[in-house]
Order: structure tokens, then sequence, then C-alpha cells
């Protein structure tokens, strides 16, 4: 177990999993970019708020039963990395359009649906 200082081999496994997190990384931040910036709005307005916040846990199902038929580590990859995206660009702002200040009656519609 490597600690703070310590220098590791060129090649290592410590070098492996540094260059898959760093490629896990830029695959979930553009993503989360993509969706957030060019998806967010037109899937709100198109599919409505329930539907949108119906994407994350039904991709998550989809994937985990993915991930059984198939556990190989790019599947997991690919997997994670959409889920994240999910979470950072759909699921949370579509969380947080239910928290904005409206008028009552759109606050009565968001809370029994």
């Amino acid at each position: 177990v490597g600690g703070v200082g310590e220098m590791t081999v060129p090649g290592s496994s410590d070098d492996a999993f540094a260059s898959l997190m760093g490629h896990f990384g830029q695959v979930t931040n553009l993503l989360s970019f993509l969706l957030s910036s060019v998806s967010f709005t037109a899937i709100v307005q198109r599919a409505g708020l329930r539907c949108t916040l119906l994407i994350f846990p039904t991709a998550l199902i989809t994937f985990t039963v993915l991930a059984f038929a198939r556990p190989v580590l790019w599947v997991l990859f690919i997997s994670v990395a959409v889920l994240k995206a999910l979470t950072y660009g759909i699921h949370e702002p579509a969380k947080e359009i239910l928290y904005i200040p409206t008028s009552p009656e759109a606050k009565i519609r968001a809370k029994f649906w």
C-alpha cells in the first residue's frame, strides 16, 4: 500500500487505476455537461417533470440488470459513468425544480403527482 510521498513504478497497477479514474472523470463530466446544457430543458418540456424524474430510476434498473448479465469492466465503467451523469445532469436539476417557490396551485400539483 502506497503512502503519501512514496514513488510508484511506471506501468504499475497504481498508474493503471489512476488512468482509469481519469478517463472515468472525463467521460462523466462530458456526459453531465451535455445532458445539463443541451438535453435537460428539451426533456422537461417534451416529457414533463414526472417522466424526467423517472429517467434515473429506469436507467438504474436497466444498468443493474445489464451489469449482472455481463459483468465485465467496460460495462460497469459505462454504467456508472452514465448513471453519475444522469444524476448530475438530469435528476438533481429536476428535483430542484420541485423546490422552486411557486404559486400554491403549482405546489399542490407538484406535491400530489
